[in-house]
């Protein structure tokens, strides 16, 4: 196809699926069974955000160094 091609050729068609207060274990047991693609927030039939592993590990990785700050402060 290449550059001339359309847009449907390399789309994902078929998404996971979570609600806005799933647990966030939901989210990492999806993607390490998963292919890596984006989960889809969904409130009732409405698309309100979604869920990339990449940000998903960087919100991770800002909890864990805010607890350490917080903790640290406290001794």
């Amino acid at each position: 196809d290449g550059p001339g091609g359309y847009v449907s050729g390399p789309m994902i068609r078929h998404f996971k699926r979570t609600s806005p207060d799933a647990p966030l274990d939901t989210a990492l047991d999806a993607f390490s069974q998963g292919d890596g693609s984006p989960i889809l927030v969904m409130e009732e039939d409405r698309l309100i955000g979604m869920v990339t592993r990449d940000n998903l590990g960087e919100f991770l990785m800002l909890q864990q160094a805010s607890s350490l700050r917080a903790r640290r402060m406290r001794q």
